[in-house]
């Protein structure tokens, strides 16, 4: 898993009855009104900072995966390949794009065209063969 953990397991560790952020203030009200706290008490204290520790890893590992996936379709951009005078090209048939208006054997490429002209920055004139 990119986490580490499932998030099952990042959210609740364990059967939570209440989040985190209210049960650990209510545990310590409870611990300091009694005066000792109890060894389940500070079993339960120390997963909950545990569980914390985990969540934060794994959103640091999180934006890691993040940025990695980023800069690797940053660099395979389809839309910065360009074209030499001569080259044999196919076109998207932009009409048969959306979903449903076509079917599964029909071609979405025409073509082949050749590459005739450059005229702008990812702009060819296309002649037919």
């Amino acid at each position: 898993m990119a986490l580490g953990n499932s998030p099952y397991y990042l959210f609740y560790k364990q059967e939570a009855i209440l989040p985190p952020n209210i049960t650990l203030p209510s545990i310590q009200l409870s611990q300091a009104s009694r005066g000792t706290p109890s060894a389940l008490l500070q079993e339960r204290i120390s997963q909950l900072m545990k569980l914390e520790e985990l969540r934060d890893r794994a959103r640091i590992k999180f934006k890691n995966h993040q940025m990695i996936v980023k800069e690797w379709f940053g660099h395979h951009l389809a839309g910065d390949k360009y074209f030499q005078v001569g080259e044999l090209v196919l076109k998207w048939d932009k009409l048969s794009e959306p979903k449903g208006k076509h079917t599964k054997f029909q071609h979405l490429w025409l073509g082949p065209f050749q590459v005739i002209e450059k005229i702008g920055q990812g702009t060819y004139r296309l002649k037919t063969l």
